[in-house]
């Protein structure tokens, strides 16, 4: 049996670019930095003091971690609740 892991949302913002999908917390396994990547059209985003950076790739194609260039976003893992928490989110500002 494979567990699934499960993932955390930010609560508020939606995808800028298309305007619907929900921003899921994603991290690259090499250097562990945590980005938003859009539920629906894949666009990734920085997160910058706790809100939505720029936009910063996509994980349908070749845009990597921009950090340290070695995990393309579409290999990113899904984030943990420890590990958003770590990042100074707190219960309510993520589901």
């Amino acid at each position: 049996m494979k567990i699934k892991k499960s993932s955390w949302q930010i609560e508020g913002p939606i995808c800028s670019y298309c305007e619907q999908g929900e921003l899921i917390f994603s991290k690259c396994q090499n250097c562990g930095t945590i980005v938003l990547e859009c539920a629906e059209c894949s666009t990734v985003y920085e997160i910058k003091e706790k809100m939505v950076g720029k936009e910063i790739g996509e994980s349908l194609g070749g845009t990597k971690c921009s950090v340290c260039a070695n995990t393309l976003h579409q290999d990113f893992d899904l984030a943990s609740a420890e590990e958003i928490r770590n990042l100074g989110f707190e219960t309510g500002e993520y589901s």
